[in-house]
């Protein structure tokens, strides 16, 4: 296992073997409820948590609007939704494209496991990775905070060669890619302030 600290309240952790499960209630499984592993397949596991100031009710329905996805995808045209049906809820699906100019990978997800106010998680059925199996997660922590958590497990393609090679730069892809998530989300929740000239502005979170 191996830690990254980011900030007092934002850290990320991924794991070597597929042992780590959630704890809670409501453990992910795969959208069709078959093991979540077969034959010698197993997955890496990454997770980032933040400290939200908000409460958890909120943070999960902000990530319940339809503009969410939007806001939180990378920007300038990289990522590209071609189809949305469902929402986060169960059976949900949502297709889109990653890349630059003719060079796009179509990536395809369904939803599942959906719990109120507590989780949701989206799989891969088509796209870059082997095993792709996201699970979004709210715990409250007081009723003005709670605490977000995004656990990714994940099997690159190709043998062990390419995995070895190309592990480091996924991790590193994962970190940045959930360090701005993240900092987006907190945003959202950070209280707006009206200068003198009458522009209003949010006031800014923390670097992660």
């Amino acid at each position: 296992m191996t830690s990254v600290p980011r900030a007092p309240d934002s850290w990320a952790i991924w794991f070597t073997d597929g042992q780590c499960q959630l704890s809670g209630r409501h453990p992910p499984r795969t959208h069709d409820g078959t093991a979540k592993n077969s034959g010698d397949l197993v997955p890496q596991i990454f997770i980032y948590r933040s400290i939200m100031p908000a409460a958890a009710h909120d943070v999960f329905a902000w990530h319940e609007r339809p503009t969410a996805l939007l806001e939180l995808l990378p920007s300038s045209g990289f990522a590209r939704v071609l189809s949305r049906s469902g929402g986060i809820r169960d059976g949900g699906r949502i297709v889109f494209t990653l890349g630059v100019g003719p060079l796009r990978i179509r990536w395809e997800a369904v939803h599942f496991g959906y719990v109120q106010d507590e989780q949701f998680c989206d799989e891969q059925v088509r796209g870059p990775f082997r095993v792709w199996r996201h699970t979004h997660r709210v715990t409250p922590l007081s009723t003005s905070s709670c605490r977000l958590e995004d656990r990714v497990e994940y099997a690159l393609p190709g043998g062990r060669l390419i995995r070895v090679i190309a592990g480091p730069a996924v991790r590193r892809m994962l970190v940045s890619m959930f360090e701005r998530r993240h900092a987006i989300t907190r945003a959202s929740f950070q209280p707006t302030t009206i200068d003198a000239r009458g522009t209003r502005s949010r006031r800014k979170s923390r670097t992660l």
